[in-house]
């Protein structure tokens, strides 16, 4: 008896366990999005124009969307300027839908607004990942200086808005952009391409880990490191060189910079994919944490 007991007391931790990392998956019926778990039961009614995929047990709920145009000094920029707030697994609404972003976006998003207020987005839009709340964490932009900031799943202020741009956090750190002086992008009457090494990394209470001296940082992987890239300027060949360097979370270096490669994808195993452009013809090797390569191109 004791015996039948105890595998029944086994069985319900189990499952109650399950239940608590239930997967769901979104669906879309009638140009509204819900969610199912993994055997097929609706879990969240289709009542949504857009959501994105649940992570860490929240999904980001867009409710307007429209384009906006934004002028530079180098160009003007279609954006996405999204409203947006977070439910959690059982569908309440644990941030208010009253957060605003303005987004980059690639072209193929540009007609999102439309499809959105028809409801007829097609079920595989990618999901504004940008969104997501994650370590307790999530993207808000200032109203007035359009500056990212991030706030917890309480909707409380816990990193002020400062930055230019800003990406999710991933496993503990977030990559950001510092804001540019457009009275520095020209040096005796020259632009100065430096400017746009502005990119480093925060921790999740803000402190800058990694110094604002790279032109782009991917998303550091459960490794703790990353690829980053810089730009430099030849004045004997008056050409622009991107330069990649491999990064851990607090910027040490470990492989030096390389003009090799046209881009190396980061990888949570230490082997990792570099991709080549010689002459307009691309090559991929892949290298390992020493820098090696481990295959021809």
């Amino acid at each position: 008896m004791r015996k039948i007991i105890f595998i029944l007391l086994v069985s319900i931790a189990f499952l109650c366990s399950c239940n608590q990392n239930t997967k769901l998956w979104r669906i879309q019926e009638d140009g509204l999005y819900g969610f199912v778990d993994s055997v097929g039961n609706v879990v969240i009614e289709p009542q949504y124009k857009y959501v994105g995929n649940f992570r860490a047990g929240y999904a980001c709920i867009i409710t307007d969307a429209r384009l906006e145009i934004k002028e530079n000094v180098l160009k003007k920029d279609t954006m996405l300027w999204v409203k947006y707030g977070y439910i959690d697994t059982d569908n309440n609404i644990v941030i208010d839908t009253t957060n605003i972003a303005v987004l980059n976006v690639v072209p193929s998003m540009y007609g999102f607004p439309k499809q959105f207020s028809s409801k007829k987005l097609d079920f595989r839009t990618y999901p504004l990942s940008k969104l997501d709340l994650v370590e307790d964490r999530f993207l808000f932009q200032d109203e007035n200086t359009r500056k990212y900031g991030y706030k917890n799943s309480e909707g409380k202020i816990v990193i002020p808005p400062m930055y230019l741009d800003a990406e999710p956090f991933a496993n503990g750190r977030a990559v950001v952009r510092d804001t540019v002086n457009h009275d520095n992008f020209f040096k005796d009457g020259e632009l100065d391409i430096t400017v746009f090494n502005n990119c480093g990394a925060i921790d999740i209470n803000g402190n800058k880990v990694v110094k604002s001296e790279y032109a782009y940082i991917s998303q550091f992987g459960r490794n703790k490191e990353s690829w980053a890239s810089f730009l430099t300027k030849s004045e004997e060949y008056e050409t622009i060189n991107k330069q990649w360097v491999l990064i851990d979370e607090n910027g040490k270096v470990l492989i030096p910079p390389s003009l090799m490669w046209d881009h190396v994808y980061n990888s949570d195993e230490g082997l990792y994919v570099g991709q080549m452009n010689m002459f307009g013809i691309i090559n991929y090797t892949f290298i390992d944490k020493s820098g090696n390569f481990l295959t021809d191109y």
